[in-house]
C-alpha cells in the first residue's frame, strides 16, 4: 500500500538525469517504483521519458514515450532491474 506521506529526497525526481539506466516498458512512473527508490537505493536516482520514433510504411511515422529510471550507483540501478526492469 503506497504512503500517503511519501516525500522525494533532495537531489531526485523528474528530469533528474544520471549515468547508470533501467528502461521501463511504460509510459509512467508509478508511485510504488518511486517509493521502491526511496526506500532501497543508496544513492540519488531520477526518471525522464524518451521519445521513441519509430518509421512505418515508408513515410509515416509513429512516435511513444518510454519512461526511463536513472541512478547515481550501479548497484542501484542493478537491484532495481531486477525486479522492475523492462522484461523481454
Amino acid at each position: 500500500m503506497p504512503s500517503k506521506t511519501f516525500k522525494l529526497p533532495e537531489g531526485v525526481g523528474y528530469n533528474v538525469i544520471y549515468e547508470h539506466q533501467v528502461h521501463l516498458n511504460s509510459d509512467a512512473v508509478p508511485l510504488k517504483l518511486v517509493e521502491w527508490c526511496g526506500q532501497y537505493c543508496k544513492g540519488r536516482w531520477g526518471w525522464y521519458f524518451k521519445t521513441i520514433i519509430e518509421d512505418r510504411l515508408g513515410n509515416m511515422s509513429l512516435s511513444h514515450n518510454v519512461a526511463v529510471m536513472t541512478f547515481e550507483f550501479d548497484k542501484d540501478a542493478f537491484w532495481f532491474s531486477l525486479t522492475h526492469g523492462e522484461k523481454e
